[in-house]
């Protein structure tokens, strides 16, 4: 017998007792996915959510334990900095492993940057809507929500931005630069036009300097009959 009042129990046609929770509300859309530990960067998710183990014991299945094998393997040998690799191993482990990354954080921001009630013109309201439903639907998909996060902030920040987003996404940046990139864009609804300008001339700069020093050999000296002499690797 149930000590809930709000608990129904019924017979079913097999004549099984079932019991039904009544008023109980579902979400029509997926939860974001929010893990119970802290992840540094994406490769140190990649490795937790790639283990082998995790598809060992009573959920064991062959074949994402051998897609396991070969994923871990190249996300070890990937550099933490290298987004554009990581990304791409993260495709193929939501493919091959079913697997799910963490969107809490980037999908309560879009969450917040889709408010109808934030715009003044009707057009506008209707079309950010309709992100605002895109970004719901998506909420526990990491590459959809991506996907929206710059049309996004593009249309929050206003059309004032267009130029400089545009200048932005031409620029050939270095992977070793992405993350900065991608900061920029995210950061783009608190900056103003002058900061906004600014950030973006100091990655380019950077991305420039740093292309120059890895394309060139670099000068190393060795002491040759007591002379130092250059030479290159």
């Amino acid at each position: 017998m149930s000590n809930n009042a709000d608990d129904k129990i019924w017979i079913n046609a097999d004549d099984v007792p079932v019991k039904e929770k009544s008023n109980q509300k579902t979400s029509k859309y997926p939860s974001p996915i929010c893990d119970s530990r802290t992840y540094q960067n994406l490769k140190e998710e990649l490795l937790v959510k790639c283990e082998p183990k995790n598809f060992y014991g009573e959920n064991y299945d062959h074949d994402k334990v051998n897609a396991a094998i070969d994923l871990i393997d190249e996300v070890k040998r990937t550099n933490d900095n290298n987004i554009s690799a990581l990304k791409r191993l993260r495709k193929l482990a939501m493919k091959k492993l079913d697997v799910k990354f963490v969107t809490k954080d980037l999908y309560e921001k879009l969450l917040n940057s889709t408010n109808p009630d934030d715009f003044d013109d009707i057009e506008t309201k209707h079309l950010i809507n309709d992100y605002h439903l895109k970004v719901l639907m998506a909420a526990d998909n990491i590459e959809e929500l991506e996907s929206y996060q710059e049309d996004v902030y593009n249309i929050s920040s206003g059309k004032k931005y267009l130029g400089l987003l545009t200048k932005l996404q031409s620029l050939d940046i270095d992977d070793a630069f992405l993350i900065d990139k991608e900061a920029i864009i995210e950061d783009m609804p608190l900056l103003s036009h002058t900061e906004l300008e600014e950030r973006i001339k100091a990655l380019s700069d950077r991305n420039e300097i740093y292309k120059r020093l890895t394309k060139f050999p670099i000068e190393k000296y060795k002491i040759f009959n007591g002379n130092k002499v250059k030479h290159y690797n």
